[in-house]
């Protein structure tokens, strides 16, 4: 059956495909850890990079200062970050971990499905780059603000 679609057909297949697998596990880190795949990922960057400008935020996890608002109101209001104005600019908002966000980014397994995360680590170098450049390559291409041919 696949060797009938058009390149295409497969492309959106797959695509369909990775987004199901996301919005499964999604749907099973809210229902188990009462958090979704957004929030966790903002989790992640804060940790990383704490502590953050909220703007630093939305251009690494790629959100929407707007979006991402709501996000850190939630995930303050359960007591998973912190915001404090800058001290120079009081416009900037800066972002930490609180010890509570650290200890549930402890426990709530990571976006990706175990199982891919392990063949993520046991793939060689050079072929994870590979597969980086040709996702973020495919993200760019269906991100084109170009008019519709």
């Amino acid at each position: 059956m696949q060797n009938q679609l058009t390149v295409e057909e497969r492309v959106i297949v797959a695509i369909r495909r990775i987004t199901r697998s996301v919005d499964i596990h999604s749907d099973f880190l809210k229902r188990n850890f009462g958090l979704t795949g957004p929030q966790l990922t903002i989790l992640r960057v804060v940790k990383r990079l704490q502590p953050v400008p909220a703007g630093e935020v939305a251009r690494t996890a790629n959100f929407n200062q707007g979006t991402l608002t709501g996000i850190f109101d939630r995930l303050e209001s359960n007591g998973l970050v912190s915001r404090t104005r800058h001290a120079p600019d009081r416009r900037t908002v800066m972002l930490r971990l609180t010890a509570e966000g650290d200890r549930v980014l402890a426990a709530v397994p990571f976006l990706l499905r175990k199982r891919c995360l392990e063949s993520l680590e046991t793939m060689p170098a050079s072929e994870q780059a590979l597969l980086l450049k040709m996702l973020e390559h495919l993200a760019h291409l269906m991100e084109d603000d170009s008019p519709i041919a």
